[in-house]
């Protein structure tokens, strides 16, 4: 693949500074080839072989093991059963691996004969459609997580605003007193916004705003700048969803 190929791939998928150096112990050099193989195959496939669906299911397979934890013994990585989010899925490769991964793989869909590299990247985004459907789930940006955890803490705090400090602390205690589990979750989200107003506020907010307005900017002018109509789509909707909410 040309390097103009390469830089074209990289600034749609989007670069990451801290993509690990091996990949499932292997060297990026080493893996390359085969998750190459795999996207030129699966676009292959969806070209003009599209009733082998049997292909295509071992390719998806081959492409599980390279976004997937693997243990020790070489089996999947899973989460526990109690997890909160996913329960028994699978565990996934750490995010900057993950979009290296997919800059391989949409590449070689690219060389295999997708008419654009946003076709590309849709064989990508179908193939891991499928996984989604085989337990797997997609690793979250550092940058998602901290977005969601603001966006959840700005919630808990809406939700007990118009509460003092002592009504916070008597709510606290009827929870306590009540000892069953619904009351319990609740004791503790109380406890926790009780412990947050004992810091700074003010800071704390403005941190939270400064987060979520720059990552805004950024899927806005990473939209902007894929220049596609799903990225209008996104754009279009992001407009919406906040019109919505004035």
């Amino acid at each position: 693949m040309s390097k103009a190929i390469l830089a074209a791939v990289a600034a749609v998928v989007g670069a990451e500074s801290d993509v690990p150096s091996t990949l499932c112990g292997r060297s990026w050099v080493d893996v390359e080839a085969s998750i190459k193989d795999i996207g030129m195959a699966t676009q292959r496939v969806e070209a003009g072989l599209s009733g082998l669906t049997a292909d295509r299911d071992v390719l998806d397979n081959n492409l599980l093991g390279w976004v997937v934890q693997s243990g020790a013994d070489g089996k999947f990585l899973r989460f526990a059963a109690d997890h909160p989010k996913t329960p028994n899925k699978l565990v996934p490769i750490e995010y900057p691996a993950f979009m290296k991964v997919r800059e391989i793989y949409a590449g070689a869909a690219f060389d295999g004969g997708a008419a654009t590299l946003d076709a590309a990247g849709k064989v990508w985004e179908r193939a891991i459609g499928r996984l989604i459907g085989l337990d797997f789930v997609r690793p979250l940006s550092k940058s998602e997580d901290a977005v969601r955890v603001a966006a959840r803490r700005a919630k808990e705090a809406a939700k007990y605003a118009n509460k003092s400090d002592d009504e916070l602390k008597d709510t606290y205690a009827k929870l306590v007193a009540v000892g069953d589990v619904k009351s319990s979750v609740e004791a503790t989200a109380v406890a926790k916004q009780i412990a947050e107003r004992a810091k700074p506020e003010m800071a704390k907010l403005q941190a939270d705003i400064k987060l979520l307005h720059e990552t805004l900017k950024k899927c806005a002018a990473d939209w902007a700048k894929a220049g596609t109509a799903e990225a209008a789509d996104m754009l279009t909707a992001g407009i919406m969803a906040m019109s919505k909410a004035k």
